[in-house]
């Protein structure tokens, strides 16, 4: 294993340990939705990838309405299936269609850290 490797798995248990700490998990989800909400990129998209939030990620799922609100197209992976998938609600998975041709214009990912650059740290696989 490279040392950089090494690094990030001992970064993650130390993330994990202090994740569940974290107060307010439901006041942080609005705000962290509200702020990709109000930036351009957000704005300018038509097509945007989210992600099913598990109970220990940020909740986007005001993000998820806001995103239905304006119009925009909403993509999630489906991970059972390797696939990337439209959908219309969070509540029922099977409504979806394939994304065809569909260029993602904005990609929202959940994170265990992320850096002051903006360097994230994922869950490791």
């Amino acid at each position: 294993m490279k040392e950089i490797e090494k690094e990030k798995v001992q970064l993650r248990k130390v993330y994990r340990k202090i994740r569940p700490g974290i107060p307010d998990k439901e006041a942080r989800s609005r705000k962290i939705c509200k702020k990709i909400a109000s930036m351009p990129e957000f704005h300018n998209c038509r097509n945007i990838l989210l992600y099913y939030p598990l109970p220990h990620e940020v909740d986007i799922k005001p993000l998820f309405e806001k995103c239905r609100s304006v119009g925009k197209n909403i993509y999630i992976p489906f991970m059972k299936e390797l696939a990337l998938g439209k959908v219309e609600s969070f509540e029922d998975e099977k409504v979806r269609t394939e994304p065809g041709n569909a260029i993602i214009d904005l990609a929202v990912v959940p994170g265990l850290a992320v850096d002051k650059e903006g360097h994230r740290l994922g869950q490791g696989g």
